[in-house]
């Protein structure tokens, strides 16, 4: 997974003009920390120059708001995890309460 956040760190990088960066490597390091903490899907969106930061940042983009667009990102799936999980422990203790007391028809 650090591997491929690095690559798209460097293609992030590679979006924008040299000199935004002050120190690139260590930009690079940076981005890839970020991302590397998210599923491969979410870096790709977030680091496609077609549909990711490149194309709604004018300006390299902060490790911050790296990390605010791949929580972004994040937040759909998050919401449907919980979804299931809240719905899965609904079933399970409706089958709790069906073996406990029986099935009421």
């Amino acid at each position: 997974m650090t591997r491929y956040a690095a690559e798209r760190a460097r293609l992030l990088l590679g979006c924008y003009r040299r000199a935004d960066a002050y120190d690139p490597e260590t930009y690079v390091a940076a981005i890839t920390a970020v991302l590397a903490r998210y599923p491969e899907d979410i870096i790709r969106d977030a680091t496609h120059p077609a549909t990711g930061l490149p194309i709604r940042c004018d300006f390299l983009p902060s490790v911050a708001e790296v990390y605010r667009e791949c929580e972004a990102r994040m937040q759909p799936r998050r919401l449907a995890e919980a979804t299931e999980t809240r719905r899965a422990q609904q079933l399970q203790e409706r089958e709790d309460l069906e073996q406990r007391f029986g099935r009421k028809r």
